[in-house]
């Protein structure tokens, strides 16, 4: 990915943030992810979750080229998947990014609630599919089946996915002026 590919998805990123905090106007967040709101589903939150599940998708995909995978297992197949009908399941994904990156340790406490934690790649720790990515992943294709089905929490935890992606794009050396995330303490995309 180029500079310009990286500063539009740092832009997306942004786009996407707001409409997330225009969800929480309808369904407000609260610190406990297991709450019951969180399982509301709504056509907004199926939107949201096509919008930010593709660009898991793009930047996963992505990330699998970059010169810090060259010598995780599996690697090489996977580019050769990508590279050719690009159809490549996020298990595989899982396999070779996880070992290198573990996305599974990434944490997130809400803004305002210190007593939050938001782990969107846990599953991957055990080498367990992703809830919120299998409900984006099985009905994309569907948007009425996926606003029957894809929650609030869904999109707190595929937002919270995307906010683990888009700074691991970062290059070393790459100047730009990080801005602090209006979702999440302590986090600078």
């Amino acid at each position: 990915m180029n500079q310009k590919d990286r500063e539009v998805a740092r832009e997306q990123y942004y786009r996407l943030e707001e409409r997330f905090l225009e969800l929480t106007q309808y369904i407000p967040l609260v610190a406990d992810v297991e709450e019951t709101r969180y399982e509301i589903v709504s056509p907004r939150a199926a939107e949201f979750g096509i919008d930010c599940g593709t660009w898991i998708d793009t930047l996963m995909r992505d990330l699998v080229f970059d010169e810090r995978c060259n010598s995780a297992p599996g690697v090489e197949n996977l580019r050769q998947a990508i590279s050719g009908d690009g159809r490549v399941q996020i298990n595989l994904l899982r396999d070779v990014l996880e070992p290198l990156l573990r996305f599974s340790a990434a944490a997130f406490r809400l803004r305002g609630f210190t007593e939050s934690s938001v782990v969107p790649f846990r599953a991957w720790a055990d080498g367990r599919p992703l809830d919120w990515y299998q409900v984006y992943s099985a009905q994309k294709h569907n948007r009425l089946k996926l606003a029957q089905e894809f929650t609030m929490g869904h999109a707190l935890h595929s937002f919270a996915g995307l906010t683990v992606l888009v700074p691991i794009l970062r290059q070393v050396g790459e100047m730009y002026q990080p801005r602090s995330s209006r979702v999440f303490d302590q986090v600078l995309i």
